[in-house]
C-alpha cells in the first residue's frame, strides 16, 4: 500500500496530528496536576530540604546519599565541569512540574541545498520543573560559564531531584 503525499495531504494530516497533539498534551497536564504532592521532594528526602519534615523521614539518608552520588557522576563531567559536592539542607522547590514537547534538530538536503530546521515531536514531552526545560539547561551551557555557573549547578540539582522523587514514585513507560 503506497500512499503519495502532497502537500494539501500533508497540511490535513498535520492539522489531525496537532489536534490528537493538543488533547493528550491537555490531559497530561491535568494528570500531572492532580500527582503534584507525589512530585515534592520533602517526603523523600525530608530534613535534607531547606524547610522540610523536622521529623526523620525513613530512607532520607539513603536518599540523600543516592542523590549525592548521582551528581557527583554527573557534575564534574563535561559539559558540566561543576564542583560535585553538595550539604544538606537543600535548596531544592517543591513545584508542579511541566512538559515540555521534545525539539531536535534536523537538516533537510536536496541535491546541494540544505535547510536546518527544529521539528518537535507532537507525542512526546520532557518532565522538568518550570524553568529547567532541555532548552533552558543548552542556553546555560552555552552561556557565559563564569556568571551562570551557579544557576547551572542549581538547575542539574532540581533535574537530579525531580528525578529521583520520579524513581521513587515508580516507573514510567
Amino acid at each position: 500500500m503506497t500512499e503519495t503525499f502532497d502537500i494539501p495531504r500533508i497540511l490535513e494530516l498535520r492539522k489531525l496530528t496537532r489536534s490528537i497533539s493538543e488533547k493528550i498534551e491537555t490531559d497530561l497536564k491535568g494528570y500531572l496536576s492532580t500527582l503534584t504532592p507525589l512530585f515534592s521532594p520533602v517526603p523523600i528526602l525530608g530534613e535534607h530540604i531547606r524547610g522540610g519534615s523536622k521529623a526523620p523521614i525513613k530512607g532520607a539518608e539513603k536518599a540523600f546519599r543516592d542523590l549525592k552520588s548521582r551528581l557527583q557522576a554527573i557534575a564534574g563531567q563535561k559539559p558540566f565541569s561543576l564542583a560535585t559536592e553538595i550539604s544538606s539542607p537543600l535548596d531544592v522547590f517543591a513545584a508542579t512540574p511541566s512538559l515540555t514537547a521534545v525539539e531536535y534538530p534536523y537538516t533537510a538536503t536536496q541535491e546541494n541545498k540544505s535547510a536546518s530546521l527544529t521539528v518537535t515531536s507532537p507525542l512526546k514531552w520532557v518532565l522538568s520543573y518550570p524553568d529547567i526545560s532541555p532548552k533552558r539547561i543548552l542556553e546555560l551551557l552555552d552561556g557565559n560559564r563564569s556568571q551562570l555557573k551557579d544557576e547551572l549547578s542549581h538547575t542539574l540539582l532540581q533535574s537530579l531531584t525531580l528525578g529521583l522523587v520520579s524513581w521513587r514514585i515508580g516507573p514510567v513507560s
